[in-house]
C-alpha cells in the first residue's frame, strides 16, 4: 500500500510540474530613456521654445551600439535635436559603455500660418539598436502671436 501511495505521489508531482504554464521570456531593451514623451507647453511662434533634455542610458552590462538615431520627420520636422553637442537630424554608429549615457537636447519652432487657433505638432525620435526599434514621442502646442513693442493699446 505504501508503494502505491509513493508511486501515486510521484505521478501527481510529475503531472503538476508538467502542466505548469511555460514562463515568458522578457527581454530588456538595451536602451533606457529618461522620458517616453517630450512635451512642450504653448510655444509662441516668433519666440521658439525652451530646450528639453532627453537622456539615453545603456541598460546593458556590456558596450551597446546604437545603429541610428533620427527624427522621424527628418529635415521637415518642426523639432530640432542636438546629440552630444552636434545639431543633427540623424546620427549613426554611437557606442555606449555599460551604464553610460548620451544627452539629446530638443527644441521646437512652430509656424501655424497666421492662425488664431492653437496648433499641435508631433514627431518622434527613432532609435535603432540590436535589431530593435524604439521611439520617444515629441509633442508641442503652438500659438501665433503679435508682439507689440512700445505700443499702447487703448
Amino acid at each position: 500500500m505504501d508503494k502505491c501511495l509513493l508511486v501515486l505521489a510521484i505521478i501527481l508531482t510529475f503531472l503538476s510540474f508538467s502542466s505548469c504554464e511555460k514562463g515568458v521570456l522578457v527581454i530588456e531593451p538595451p536602451l533606457r530613456f529618461s522620458d517616453d514623451t517630450i512635451r512642450f507647453d504653448t510655444v509662441f511662434t516668433s519666440l521658439g521654445s525652451t530646450t528639453r533634455e532627453l537622456r539615453v542610458i545603456n541598460n546593458e552590462r556590456r558596450k551597446t551600439r546604437i545603429d541610428e538615431i533620427f527624427l522621424s520627420g527628418g529635415k521637415s520636422s518642426c523639432f530640432r535635436i542636438n546629440i552630444d553637442g552636434e545639431p543633427v537630424t540623424r546620427k549613426s554608429d554611437i557606442t555606449l559603455e555599460p551604464g553610460d549615457s548620451i544627452f539629446i537636447f530638443v527644441d521646437v519652432l512652430i509656424d501655424p500660418g497666421n492662425s488664431a487657433l492653437p496648433v499641435a505638432v508631433t514627431d518622434s525620435i527613432i532609435f535603432r539598436s540590436q535589431n530593435l526599434t524604439m521611439k520617444v514621442h515629441l509633442m508641442a502646442w503652438g500659438q501665433d502671436i503679435i508682439l507689440l513693442k512700445s505700443s499702447v493699446i487703448g
